[in-house]
């Protein structure tokens, strides 16, 4: 968990803090904790009375974890238009259909959604979204930071928080010209990759709950030996650390790295 500090130090650089409930503790641990005034849990419990004065406390012994970023946009949604998941991602909120709509609310001066590739196996876009400083220019010194998120199928949270990253960013962009988010990036680029496994990660909705745990991508594998397997863990088929421990030549494995570093062109 945050400590005290630290959630204040987020408060101060404008990032909104909600605290919902997540892990229990028993009465008697609960008390003892809440009964140092300077316990984490006291202070983020007066923390979140202040920022949200109108919403009630929550009361009992269950431990305010913090959220960091607040958001709309409904939570662990698949990739595809025209898909929902369950009961917690009703029909128009996917992946491509939240980008839709980020694509036509914001300015094109600091926004962009890029196609970087495709899938193996069914074609589907693989984007990602530019935020900040926008140039065609090259050769352009101005820093930019990458993130890639969701090579592992199953990580629904990943795509979620890089969801919640790109819009809580273009709306600060937009909301809060001179705030400290849209001046840092006035020269500086931020990359986000939501999801670089749309078809692994596609998969693990469409067959809910049967293969929510489906980690590896979709590729059939024509690899020696590997014949009637699916399926390439992107996130060990790199170079680096190529297989090390917890990376396995096994096909059958969740954890295959392939034959070869980078010999499935998404990674590439």
């Amino acid at each position: 968990p945050l400590m005290s500090l630290q959630v204040h130090e987020l408060e101060g650089q404008g990032i909104d803090l909600e605290l919902p409930t997540r892990r229990s503790f028993s009465d008697e641990h609960w008390l003892e904790a809440t009964s140092d005034p300077n316990s984490t849990m006291t202070l983020l419990q007066k923390l979140r009375a202040e920022t949200y004065p109108d919403e009630p406390v929550e009361v009992g012994y269950n431990f305010p974890a913090p959220r960091m970023f607040k958001s709309d946009a409904h939570a662990f949604c698949p990739y595809d238009h025209g898909t929902s998941s369950g009961n917690w991602c009703p029909p128009g909120n996917s992946i491509e259909e939240q980008l839709d709509e980020l694509e036509n609310m914001h300015s094109s001066t600091y926004f962009q959604r890029i196609e970087i590739g495709e899938s193996q196996r069914y074609k589907r876009p693989i984007y990602a979204v530019r935020l900040g400083k926008i140039t065609k220019d090259t050769d352009d010194p101005s820093p930019a930071l990458f993130y890639i998120a969701t090579q592992h199928a199953q990580e629904w949270l990943a795509a979620e928080i890089a969801m919640r990253l790109i819009h809580y960013t273009a709306d600060e962009i937009r909301n809060n010209p001179s705030g400290d988010i849209a001046t840092l990036l006035q020269d500086r680029t931020l990359v986000i990759v939501p999801v670089a496994n749309p078809d692994g990660y596609q998969h693990s909705h469409e067959n809910y709950p049967d293969n929510r745990t489906w980690r590896k991508n979709l590729r059939y594998n024509e690899d020696p030996g590997c014949e009637g397997h699916i399926g390439v863990d992107m996130n060990r088929n790199y170079q680096v650390a190529f297989g090390q421990p917890h990376s396995y030549p096994n096909c059958s494995s969740t954890q295959y790295h392939g034959p070869f570093p980078f010999s499935k062109s998404v990674g590439r």
